[in-house]
């Protein structure tokens, strides 16, 4: 087989974004698929090389689409495992060599670290504010904190429906803050300080997330950091491996595992 010219790649996070740059710059096709329209949105290039598509997939769907492709590439968030596992249960169907893009792991030092965010709210001190960092489609497991109304304050996406998920925990308008981050050090200072921020809670999302930045913050302000780790991955690769590879022949037996990775990518 030699070196695909034309790359599936399910986007979702700044590392598909800049991994689909190079390969166009390499002279490969490449088609995005996002799920949503702030998904497509966050592709800002008008290169004729790379195309996209929009809206979920059923499995049957996904086996069928990869087939027009040489490669297929999962840069769906670290977070996101099922929809992960899904890419790369169509990809083994399709008989399409796939590779999972994943950005380094960030740096836990001196936090408190959960597997889960439910698992987190344990670790949260009872007394103090809290600044939940972790997104709205979970934002209910904060009601697990004592005063959670008066004390949390959640930083969400600003959309209706995050917002809507912390109307309907009854958090007040004011400690619901909408944004699209990542964020500044002095941005996060700025929260923490003006609501008295005693505990973060986040997300290890690394450094395109904006993760060391609120680290640095919570450090500054005196905080405690509560941080729920990435689920494991073993077979991740960086965007520049997974370029090298691309560039280069790929085997044609299907799913890419972690023994095909370039060295250093384990």
């Amino acid at each position: 087989m030699t070196a695909p010219r034309n790359i599936l790649l399910f986007g979702g996070t700044s590392e598909g974004r800049d991994l689909t740059q190079l390969l166009a710059d390499a002279g490969m096709q490449v088609c995005v698929s996002v799920a949503t329209e702030r998904g497509l949105a966050d592709f800002a290039t008008d290169n004729p090389r790379v195309t996209f598509r929009m809206g979920a997939l059923s499995h049957e769907e996904k086996v069928q689409l990869m087939g027009g492709f040489d490669a297929v590439v999962d840069a769906t968030h670290p977070y996101a495992q099922s929809i992960s596992g899904h890419v790369r249960a169509a990809a083994a169907e399709a008989g399409v060599p796939y590779l999972r893009v994943l950005r380094p792991l960030g740096d836990t030092k001196g936090c408190l670290v959960a597997e889960s965010l439910q698992a987190a709210m344990a670790l949260v001190p009872e007394e103090g504010n809290v600044l939940a960092t972790t997104g709205a489609k979970e934002v209910h497991l904060y009601q697990a904190l004592p005063a959670y109304q008066e004390r949390l304050v959640a930083r969400v996406l600003n959309d209706e429906g995050s917002v809507e998920k912390c109307r309907a925990i009854g958090l007040p308008e004011e400690h619901i803050l909408p944004g699209r981050g990542p964020f500044s050090q002095e941005d996060n200072e700025a929260v923490m300080r003006q609501f008295n921020i005693k505990t973060l809670v986040t997300k290890e999302s690394g450094t395109s997330g904006g993760y060391p930045e609120k680290l640095a913050a919570a450090r500054a302000c005196g905080a405690t950091i509560v941080v729920v780790a990435r689920p494991e991955e073993p077979d991740g690769l960086s965007v520049d491996q997974a370029l090298d590879l691309l560039t280069k022949n790929l085997p044609n037996d299907g799913v890419i595992w972690q023994e095909n990775c370039p060295e250093g990518a384990k």
